[in-house]
């Protein structure tokens, strides 16, 4: 075409609507079993994490725990969690998504309280911090 040439747009025949936008790479998955890091390990084990957690604005998040991985379902998809240190996961997505952004874009921070009960779950998705999730029940019902 002649717009391509005047453009410099190179397309890709496997997805011709991402090539409107220009050249992406698909966001792979990544293996099947989480890597705990062993020298920052978290405070409480991965089953404690598992639970509904509640935002008025952005909805619910639901955390279970499968085959030892802890996954996030969230209101567009479903992400599972890689641990980073401590009680802070990344998130990655467990099936191919032609998107142009990082697998590991949003990172989840839970929270205990004085008790030392998980009781909450921040989450990075405002530009101005995290967002506060409170948890509304203790398992995945």
């Amino acid at each position: 075409r002649v717009e391509d040439r005047l453009l410099n747009i190179k397309r890709i025949p496997e997805d011709s609507v991402a090539t409107r936008f220009g050249i992406f790479t698909p966001i792979t998955p990544i293996p099947d079993s989480i890597q705990i890091n062993q020298e920052q390990q978290p405070t409480h084990p991965l089953a404690t994490f598992v639970g509904r957690y509640q935002h008025d604005g952005f909805g619910e998040v639901i955390i279970s725990l499968e085959k030892g991985n802890l996954y996030a379902q969230v209101p567009f998809t479903k992400l599972r969690l890689g641990h980073l240190h401590y009680n802070v996961f990344n998130s990655h997505y467990i099936e191919e998504v032609p998107l142009v952004m990082t697998s590991s874009w949003l990172r989840f921070n839970f929270v205990s309280n004085f008790q030392g009960v998980i009781d909450g779950l921040e989450i990075n998705i405002g530009e101005e911090g995290a967002v506060e999730f409170e948890r509304i029940n203790y398992q995945d019902e």
